[in-house]
């Protein structure tokens, strides 16, 4: 018996209206299910944190809610599958009319697992955090001009006078990385991109490094916002290294579900 971690975002799917007929669509194919505790909390229900025991886990929602998922389930090598009810979705392959054929074929194993690479994270050689998509560090824009130092190797890189810059893996390309005009990478290549956002300079270029890499970013920490994965990070100094993890997150993906066909659906 097949048994299946459920992550929802009720904020897309209120009343868990969607994740109620997905529950009653796993279980009557034989499936086990396991919500999340904010879904347990809602409905009353004593939450069982069994990620050790699923054999996948499937997001109700939009990239964001795959994002959070993804943190919790590379510590059990739990592959994921997203059910897309957000707006551009490139994470999540199941588009909500889909799901019952879709969702047949991951019970059965009828499926491919793709690895994505993760960033740690780092402040005072301690690890703070892990990212699937990027590190953003954002200049407040009541203090000036932003100034941030880029090293590589331990060698100076890049200064940037910008808005912010943002460290970016290839999944998170597709991300923050895209709508500043960054470059488009497969997710499942592995490199950082380093990113400035709107830099005041003619000069200032985004950069590819190698995953062995180790980057470092100074900032002014009176006037500089740090987001991992679209989280706050508060209180830190003004130094953070951003390093390739050890772990990778899983995909489910399905034979028709194709990185390049969803990029050219979503920007044509």
């Amino acid at each position: 018996m097949k048994k299946a971690a459920i992550f929802t975002n009720i904020k897309k799917d209120a009343d868990y209206l969607y994740t109620d007929k997905i529950i009653n669509f796993l279980t009557n194919e034989g499936c086990t299910n396991y919500p999340d505790e904010q879904y347990c909390k809602y409905k009353n229900l004593i939450y069982e944190n069994k990620l050790n025991e699923c054999d996948f886990a499937i997001v109700v929602g939009g990239d964001g809610t795959i994002l959070r998922a993804a943190v919790k389930c590379c510590d059990y090598s739990i592959p994921i599958i997203g059910i897309n009810i957000g707006r551009i979705g490139f994470l999540a392959d199941i588009k909500l009319k889909n799901y019952e054929n879709d969702l047949k074929c991951v019970l059965k194993g009828d499926f491919d697992t793709e690895h994505r690479m993760m960033l740690e994270i780092f402040h005072d050689n301690k690890c703070i955090g892990s990212a699937l998509n990027d590190v953003v560090f954002k200049h407040m824009h009541s203090r000036g001009v932003g100034e941030f130092r880029v090293f590589a190797g331990g060698q100076h890189l890049a200064d940037y006078s910008s808005d912010g810059v943002l460290v970016a893996s290839p999944t998170g390309s597709t991300a923050y990385s895209l709508s500043v005009g960054g470059p488009i990478v497969d997710p499942t290549s592995e490199l950082f991109i380093v990113q400035p956002i709107c830099p005041h300079s003619f000069h200032s270029r985004s950069i590819i490094l190698k995953p062995t890499e180790e980057i470092k970013i100074r900032y002014n920490v009176s006037s500089t916002q740090i987001y991992i994965d679209g989280n706050d990070a508060v209180g830190l100094k003004g130094e953070m290294v951003i390093k390739k993890s050890s772990k990778t997150v899983s995909f489910i993906k399905l034979d028709k579900h194709n990185f390049y066909k969803i990029l050219y659906d979503k920007i044509k």
